[in-house]
């Protein structure tokens, strides 16, 4: 209909989720980047097995 062709997926730091997904007392922003770079990973892996001519751009953003 709108004729997509790139995605941007964003997530950002001090994020809650990779907090929950770490599931480990120790946590900082090294971690955090691991988590977010997995992510970006797997739904970059889903988006372009379905939509295999959408171009799929992750970043990840600061809130400070």
């Amino acid at each position: 209909l709108h004729k997509i062709s790139k995605l941007i997926v964003i997530n950002h730091e001090d994020c809650g989720a990779a907090k929950i997904a770490n599931n480990k007392k120790k946590f900082n922003s090294i971690i955090e980047r691991k988590i977010h770079k997995e992510s970006f990973k797997n739904i970059k892996k889903i988006i372009t097995k379905r939509y295999p001519y959408l171009k799929v751009s992750c970043t990840t953003l600061s809130l400070r």
